[in-house]
């Protein structure tokens, strides 16, 4: 039988000047905002070319549309969630209990 393993790893910012956690993190939120803008932009045009598209009657314009206004959405919520996910990952494997 195997005993329980704790990893002890933990990030450290030891080694890099005061404050560059800090900036580095405004430069990721700010990443992140500019990213949903942009795909809150594309949606809009995206949703307002997928109504001529109906409007017109033209099935190719509503079929690549339709898929700009679903990529937004998709893109949308990968961009929203992605501070969740990287912790999510981050805190896979940090405790190792073998069967």
């Amino acid at each position: 039988m195997y005993g329980a393993f704790e990893l002890d790893v933990t990030p450290t910012t030891e080694g890099l000047f005061s404050g560059v956690i800090r900036e580095l993190q405004s430069i990721a939120g700010g990443l992140q905002v500019t990213a949903l803008v942009i795909l809150g932009i594309c949606l809009v045009v995206g949703v307002i070319s997928w109504l001529v598209g109906r409007v017109t009657s033209s099935p190719n314009m509503q079929r690549v549309t339709g898929m700009i206004v679903i990529t937004c959405i998709a893109g949308s919520v990968l961009v929203g969630a992605a501070f969740g996910l990287i912790t999510w990952a981050a805190n896979q494997g940090t405790s190792w209990i073998p069967a």
